[in-house]
């Protein structure tokens, strides 16, 4: 499959076959096997009439892995969709990448709920082949939050996801030894390392329970049990899985952390918990993949960010506009970067800039240059990263707004030391309060997956404005800290 970021996978089964590519609640999968299942698949989707990308219900489970290789066999772009979003969401997701079916492998090998029906149970003698791929065709779509009040499309090819790929296979040197700890959700863009990096070195994937997740200690012991020697996930994750114990990982080999900034005062605990293991800070965009890479090697001094470190992926990055200290806009070039998001017009501001010839992905973060080294300060509009998902905060303001054409809101954020923080969101309503906390939550369950619901709802006369009109967020802000409870 030349080009195709499956192609490394579809290898490591020819190589060796009989060795285990899954390891599920006490169950084996060997490669063979597994290629075997997404071959079926593949069938499938050649025989369905569409052309566009195939969505995908990512329950964490063996199947579902098999259903993402088989579409990528079968020349299409996946789109991993997470089950427990709202059903609307859910449908703009699918409507927007022109996915006109889902696969859901709940409960048997691969079902296709369909317009037409339903297509069950393969005739695995008449597997398909492999569709050949350029690197400019589509490999997947995630979604994630949307300025405009619906989660925008960000497509990415094979050529964008093998420069990551291909990148951290080196780097980190996974072969068939190692065996990688699924932590993150499937539909987590995090999910690209343990599936092609992962079963494109040959490791074994040791996939934690969707019924386990939730629980620190039990997941602690999972690990251990399992002698996982590779854990690629986001620091509030990490945090909440250290929470209150001190676990020991002797096996661990790599920790690797992305999605959000890792508060440094976490560092000795984490050390402590996997003395073997080498820390690396990854930094970039869902747009742009990994465009950095720092190992933690030594101290930071208290109160310091980690830095995101130099380049990879064949990345160049440039502080844009840099004020007196260095600090500017962070912007990123390269084979990583995607062309723009999907089926959707760009809205001011446009997320590229031109640049001595170039284009630009222009990351909304503020950062520093020391040296070849970058530092992350802050952001520059309302987008936040919280427990690694990226949130528009206009998207959760539009719809808890939609509750009435009279009510107005404001969602600020308000961060902690762990880097999670709080969303707190600030209603008001004219005359007598017509909404209850009820009603926003009841609200915020129809339209918005669980991450992004405000921690806390506010009711208020009115909004306080400034000068200009707009909404005082700095003054919400201060309310919201003075109700915050203490860190």
């Amino acid at each position: 499959m030349t080009g195709s970021i499956v192609a490394g996978v579809i290898d490591q089964a020819a190589r060796q076959g009989e060795s285990t590519a899954i390891e599920f609640k006490g169950q084996c999968i060997t490669y063979k096997q597994l290629i075997a299942e997404a071959q079926v698949i593949a069938t499938l989707i050649e025989r369905s009439p569409t052309a566009g990308p195939v969505a995908i219900y990512a329950h964490r489970d063996p199947s579902t892995i098999a259903a993402i290789i088989g579409v990528l066999m079968a020349g299409r772009p996946y789109l991993p969709v997470n089950p427990a979003d709202p059903a609307n969401r859910r449908r703009v997701m699918m409507d927007a990448a022109g996915a006109e079916f889902i696969i859901d492998t709940t409960g048997m090998h691969s079902s296709f709920p369909a317009p037409s029906g339903e297509i069950r149970n393969a005739d695995s003698s008449r597997c398909a082949g492999f569709r050949d791929v350029d690197s400019d065709d589509l490999a997947y779509v995630f979604f994630t939050s949307g300025s405009t009040g619906a989660p925008k499309g960000v497509p990415l090819s094979h050529g964008n996801a093998a420069a990551f790929v291909d990148w951290a296979r080196a780097r980190f040197a996974v072969s068939s030894e190692d065996r990688v700890g699924v932590y993150s959700p499937l539909y987590f863009d995090l999910s690209t390392f343990d599936l092609f990096v992962g079963l494109g070195s040959g490791a074994t994937l040791v996939l934690v329970p969707d019924d386990l997740v939730m629980f620190g200690r039990a997941v602690q012991a999972y690990l251990r049990e399992h002698s996982i020697t590779i854990l690629y996930t986001v620091p509030s994750a990490l945090s909440s899985l250290l929470a209150g114990s001190s676990p020991e990982f002797p096996d661990l080999r790599l920790l690797i952390l992305a999605g959000e900034a890792f508060p440094s005062r976490r560092l000795d605990q984490v050390r402590s918990c996997a003395p073997s293991a080498r820390l690396f800070n990854l930094y970039g965009p869902i747009e742009a993949n990994v465009v950095t890479c720092f190992e933690v090697t030594s101290k930071v001094a208290a109160g310091e960010p980690i830095p995101i470190g130099e380049p990879c992926s064949g990345a160049e990055l440039m502080v844009d506009a840099p004020d007196s200290h260095g600090v500017g806009e962070l912007v990123v070039s390269g084979p990583s970067v995607f062309t723009g998001y999907l089926s959707r017009p760009f809205a001011p501001p446009c997320p590229f800039m031109i640049k001595d010839g170039r284009r630009w992905y222009r990351t909304g973060d503020l950062a520093q240059r020391d040296g070849s080294t970058f530092l992350l300060r802050g952001r520059i509009d309302s987008r936040i990263k919280r427990r690694g998902y990226r949130i528009e905060l206009d998207e959760v303001e539009m719809v808890i707004g939609s509750l009435s054409p009279q009510l107005a809101a404001a969602v600020v954020y308000v961060p902690d030391s762990d880097g999670s923080g709080q969303l707190h969101a600030f209603v008001a309503t004219p005359g007598p309060q017509q909404v209850t906390q009820a009603d926003v939550f009841e609200q915020c369950a129809r339209g918005l997956p669980r991450y992004m619901w405000p921690d806390r709802v506010h009711f208020l006369p009115a909004l306080p404005t400034g000068r200009t009109g707009k909404v005082d967020r700095q003054r919400l802000r201060e309310l919201a800290d003075s109700t915050s409870p203490p860190s």
